[in-house]
This record gives structure tokens, sequence and C-alpha cells, in this order.
């Protein structure tokens, strides 16, 4: 049965068994399987939440091997980068080589480069990106500046331990 049921039941069974007037136990049998749903529900609470645990574990151990594969691969493609740069200067630029596994050549291409502050340039050449500064909109909130279109929300947040 999942938490869903349990609770669907559970509800049921609370209202079939406790008068709602007078708070009594109307119905001895509904109220033991009402205890029982109680139960159910707390087992199965307590074993999602030991899952999600579980799952968070799993996540920090992939995150922890991401970076260490992440940093195999930069020692890799440095390696890599090295040994290109040892291949272009021991040849020129007119000179090519290949067999059957590798071929090696020049290819041209185009490299913008900018020398002064983008501020400078026309706006038609400049990139801006705008965005809210959230803490600074927190801090003036809670020191009672009214700014339109904001609030704080406070949240109720699940912490499984």
């Amino acid at each position: 049965m999942n938490l869903y049921e349990i609770d669907t039941q559970y509800t049921s069974a609370m209202n079939s068994a406790i008068n709602p007037y007078t708070g009594e136990i109307v119905d001895d049998k509904l109220f033991s399987e009402f205890e029982k749903l109680a139960e159910q529900k707390e087992k199965k609470i307590l074993n999602i939440a030991a899952m999600y645990k579980n799952i968070i574990a799993d996540a920090q151990k992939i995150k922890l091997e991401k970076l260490k594969l992440a940093r195999r691969q930069k020692v890799c493609e440095n390696k890599a980068e090295s040994l290109k740069r040892y291949v272009r200067s021991f040849i020129s630029e007119k000179e090519k080589y290949s067999d059957a596994r590798v071929s090696v050549s020049w290819r041209k291409s185009h490299q913008v480069n900018v020398y002064c502050e983008a501020d400078i340039l026309p706006e038609e050449f400049q990139n801006i990106k705008i965005t809210a500064d959230k803490k600074k909109i927190k801090d003036a909130i809670d020191s009672g500046i009214h700014i339109n279109h904001c609030n704080i929300k406070e949240n109720n947040n699940l912490q499984i331990k």
C-alpha cells in the first residue's frame, strides 16, 4: 500500500471511528484499524525518509566521482594540448602528414580580439544582462523599505537527516 492509500484510509477510519462532535470513540474495531494505519503511515514515512537519505548519499558519491573525473579529464586535455604544441613547434604551416591512423595539417581560422573595455563599445556590440540582486532586496525589505513586485515569502522546507 502506498502512502496516498494509507493516508486516505487513515482519514476515513478516523472520521468513522471518532465522533467529530464529542471526540468519543464510536467504533472500537475501526479505531484499532485507525491505529494500525497510523503505524503503517509512520513506518512508510520513515522508510521513504531512509530511502531519501540513501539517494542523497549516492548523489554525493557521484558528485565526488564527477570531480575526480573532471580532474582526470583536465589532465588528459592538458596532455593532449601539450602534445599538439610540441608537434606544432616542429612543422611548418605548409607541411602535411598522414597515415591510416591520423592526419596532420593546417587550416585557417579567424579570432576577434577586443582591446578595450566592453562599456566603451557601441551598444550594438555589447551583451548586457540585468538580474535582480535578491540579497539586497531582502535586506531592504527587512529594513522596512517597500519595493514594488517584491516580497519575502517564508517557506517550510522538509528536512530529513
